[in-house]
């Protein structure tokens, strides 16, 4: 085997397997794509309910307030 061809061959081998590492980091970063969609769900539907809780809490208050003004 020429130099070249062994160059070429080990070139071959390390291109397999940056593109076996390369299949594995976007699969990696799809799974986390769909972990961070799902936390987001989870966090705007919690604290999405707590943020309107307090509007009406805020509101509330600045009723009384400007009652007590009155």
């Amino acid at each position: 085997m020429h130099p070249e061809e062994a160059e070429l061959s080990n070139k071959k081998k390390e291109l397999e397997l940056l593109e076996s590492e390369l299949a594995q980091n976007e699969l990696d970063l799809s799974t986390l794509k769909a972990e961070l969609r799902a936390f987001n769900d989870i966090y705007v539907r919690i604290v999405g309910v707590r943020y309107a809780e307090l509007d009406l809490i805020n509101c509330a208050i600045s009723e009384a307030v400007a009652a007590k003004r009155t």
